[in-house]
């Protein structure tokens, strides 16, 4: 029964899922934090007769619910179980077998009701209704002394300094003022935005059109970082804003949900609605939203019912990864770097190629550049002006505003390749080996979910984050891409910033976030004194 995953493949024929294993070591944890997705379900489903084991450097990104999956791995009594409320019942158990096809135990034989969460009950629940005070801040307590001090073991760089000797990591924030066209720009956006919001709030919709409204702040992102992303991106008008991406319109797929692009095949989740997400968005979203009166969970986007999508236009690459076969998220590898391999465009089953860059909508000749653009080219000649050894690494999540970076860039005569989670295997690898090795190529950009984990490039020394994410661990482990073993130099980071717009907001949101991750897992009594109850109701609502 551990390999029981309802409608899920039969991972009984699996030799992994046959075998008893003496340990299992699950690297980049923080993967299976959605518990109800296919990784976390498969990684639940190991055989382990010994030891259980959980690496990462980022175990807690959002909310304090993002620990639950890796303590059901490790099994750890009693926050790992379910148990069933009904006085004199002794049922405890680690799965929650309960479908819309079983609404009673099949150990106890009571309803779904009165089965809870151990987890839930003591630690995220409190926290959610109380926030700071009273049973929320017991919670957190709780959760530090009863659970993460008996399970973890917490190493950093700061505490190894004499053992690692790294060299030095200097974090900044560069921020700069939009230019005169720009700041017209950005507020028409605003107001636009602020109009349609305040359309939600007098209807008292928010809730139902909380996806649009990561449409808006999506659109403000943007509209930040190059007014171009807004004119010949994604969403290019209001008539398509909200509906489900287009590839006859040459768009990429944007998850409904976070409003970012999918550019990782293997976070790419499809509804039977035709809307795309990021699986981690959607699983989290089908756990918390409101069932339809018909039942079921609504579309965010269109309110169909969501199911998942059979995709049938997916392939299995050699290597694993998944390649959507219609080709609209593959993006060609730099030209002229690597030879024969980088040439390669992807090809669909109808033999078209693809290639997905903005660039093809603007007319080069007529080429406007961008406040964040003209500060990165600033900072990339100061570098190469005090070294002309050093090399960058550029951040974004946005997979067109790299395209701009890196034609601006090549205009300047600054040898640049890209890096995205589309890419085949084998061309990822070429490009990041001729970063490694080959003098002349100067920057990499990378889209910070493909180049978040995983890669190691030291020879980089600088790091540009185009633009802040919710999340500031998933910076920073842009950062560590370049700060770890095997650096010979400093490191420096630069976090880029447009003053008075909503970037700066972010920022703010990301402290408080970093707060949560010192008082949980970095153990401080001074973090936890500087949240206010706002503060983490806000970040653990759901």
């Amino acid at each position: 029964d551990e390999l029981g995953m309802g409608d899920g493949p039969d991972l009984s024929r699996s030799p992994l899922f046959r075998t008893r294993w003496g340990r299992v070591v699950l690297d980049e944890a923080h993967r299976i934090k959605g518990r109800t997705n296919s990784t976390a379900q498969a990684a639940f489903a190991i055989r382990v007769s010994g030891s259980r084991w959980c690496l990462s450097g980022t175990p807690l990104q959002n909310r304090v619910g993002d620990f639950w999956s890796i303590i059901r791995f490790v099994q750890f009594y009693p926050y790992a179980h379910y148990f069933c409320t009904k006085k004199g019942c002794d049922c405890c158990s680690l799965h929650y077998r309960f479908d819309a096809h079983n609404s009673y135990c099949d150990s106890c034989g009571h309803s779904k009701m009165q089965h809870r969460s151990h987890f839930a009950g003591t630690v995220v629940n409190p926290i959610k209704k109380f926030g700071f005070l009273g049973a929320g801040r017991a919670a957190m307590e709780k959760l530090r002394s009863e659970v993460l001090d008996r399970i973890l073991l917490r190493r950093t760089k700061v505490e190894r300094a004499a053992d690692v000797q790294l060299p030095s990591l200097e974090i900044r924030i560069r921020k700069d003022q939009l230019s005169s066209e720009e700041r017209d720009f950005y507020k028409a956006m605003c107001s636009k935005s602020q109009t349609q919001f305040d359309t939600y709030v007098e209807a008292g919709t928010i809730l139902h059109n909380y996806a649009h409204v990561f449409d808006l702040i999506m659109r403000l992102r943007q509209a930040v970082d190059h007014p171009y992303l807004i004119i010949h991106g994604s969403l290019t008008s209001d008539p398509t804003a909200g509906q489900m991406p287009s590839k006859s319109r040459g768009i990429c797929d944007v998850c409904v949900l976070c409003q970012d692009d999918v550019d990782d095949r293997a976070q790419r989740a499809k509804a039977t609605c035709g809307h795309v997400f990021h699986r981690d968005c959607l699983t989290e979203y089908l756990e918390q939203a409101p069932q339809l009166p018909s039942g079921g969970v609504g579309c965010p986007s269109c309110f169909m019912p969501v199911t998942w999508a059979d995709e049938e236009e997916v392939e299995e690459e050699d290597d694993g990864d998944v390649v959507d076969d219609a080709g609209d998220e593959v993006q060609e590898p730099t030209e002229n770097l690597l030879g024969p391999v980088a040439k390669e465009k992807h090809q669909d089953k109808r033999g078209k190629a693809f290639s997905d860059s903005i660039m093809k909508g603007i007319k080069t000749s007529e080429f406007k550049t961008s406040t964040k653009i003209e500060a990165l080219v600033q900072e990339i000649q100061q570098m190469q002006a005090r070294d002309p050894t050093s090399k960058a690494l550029v951040f974004s999540q946005f997979v067109r505003f790299l395209d701009l970076i890196e034609w601006r860039l090549k205009r300047e005569g600054v040898s640049a390749a890209k890096v995205l989670g589309t890419m085949p295997l084998v061309s990822r690898n070429n490009i990041i080996v001729s970063f490694q090795t080959e003098p002349t190529l100067k920057v990499l950009l990378i889209s910070l979910k493909a180049g978040g984990e995983g890669l190691n490039l030291q020879a980089a020394d600088h790091i540009f984050i185009m633009d802040p994410w919710w999340n500031p661990a998933a910076e920073l482990q842009a950062i560590q891409r370049a700060h770890r073993i095997g650096q010979k130099k400093p490191v420096k980071a630069t976090r880029f910033v447009a003053a008075d717009t909503i970037e700066e907001k972010i920022v703010e949101l990301q402290a408080k976030k970093q707060n949560v991750f010192d008082v949980t897992v970095g153990n401080s009594n001074e973090a936890l004194t500087r949240l206010t109850s706002e503060d983490i109701q806000f970040l653990f609502a759901s």
